[in-house]
């Protein structure tokens, strides 16, 4: 895997992150919304790279 694949898979999931954030009610506090999008962000950015060295090795 090259540095700009990994990159590529960090830049989609901050995005993802920020959708998730987006799509969370408005009722939980900034911070915790904030959290959970880093979370699925970095939930996102681990599962994309595996999924990636798993299909770059074959």
């Amino acid at each position: 895997m090259t540095e700009s694949i990994s990159d590529f898979i960090i830049t989609i999931s901050l995005i993802f992150g920020g959708v998730v954030i987006k799509l969370l009610p408005k009722r939980l506090k900034w911070g915790w919304r904030l959290l959970i999008g880093l979370a699925a962000s970095i939930i996102f950015s681990i599962l994309g790279h595996i999924i990636v060295k798993l299909c770059w090795s074959k």
